[in-house]
């Protein structure tokens, strides 16, 4: 389980059936992603690499232990990298920014461009645009998913490494579906 020597303060997102178990969730019956989400890509690898960071409080950063995570589910092609903290921002790197608080059960993805809708190949090169030519590899960028539960907001970012998971990285409805496999693992909120 994430952080053994950790009490975690707020709910740990995790894949119920992966070596995860979940309260009142019988791994066992968990169902496969290749299943549950319909665009998943089948270069995806079956069972992820998993690390969560602070897995021992010396790495909780000066904050107390417990009251954050980060948590990487490496499935080769596809890497999801699952964020939640307690914490309230620091007011001097945010401004006198509120911090919104979606409604609990709201998930909004937002595309992180980092080409500046330069057209990009399978190599990572520029294209040159050419008239009405059709760009090499169509792409919104890389999801960025903002899902509230309870009074908490979590950030599931997801990385499509290969050109047979891009498609994925694209598809809101799969992406959707792919928060919703989610469930508590761990955490005792106070």
């Amino acid at each position: 389980m994430p952080g053994d020597e950790i009490a975690f303060s707020l709910p740990v997102f995790g894949l119920p059936g992966l070596g995860e178990a979940a309260p009142a969730v019988d791994g066992s019956a968990a169902v496969p992603l290749r299943m549950a989400v319909t665009s998943w890509p089948d270069c995806a690898a079956a069972v992820p690499e998993i690390t969560t960071v602070p897995a021992k409080p010396e790495q909780a950063a000066g904050l107390e232990p417990g009251t954050w995570y980060v948590r990487t589910f490496d499935f080769q092609c596809v890497e999801i990298v699952v964020e939640g903290d307690r914490n309230l921002p620091d007011s001097a790197a945010v401004g006198n920014q509120a911090r919104e608080v979606g409604e609990s059960g709201s998930i909004v993805i937002e595309h992180f461009d980092e080409n500046a809708e330069a057209e990009i190949d399978a190599q990572g090169e520029t294209v040159p645009t050419r008239g009405d030519a059709a760009p090499a590899l169509p792409d919104k960028g890389m999801p960025v998913i903002a899902y509230t539960r309870g009074n908490l907001t979590y950030s599931f970012t997801v990385v499509c490494s290969a050109d047979d998971s891009r498609a994925f990285c694209d598809d809101e409805q799969g992406l959707r579906e792919l928060v919703q496999q989610f469930t508590v693992i761990a955490g005792q909120p106070q």
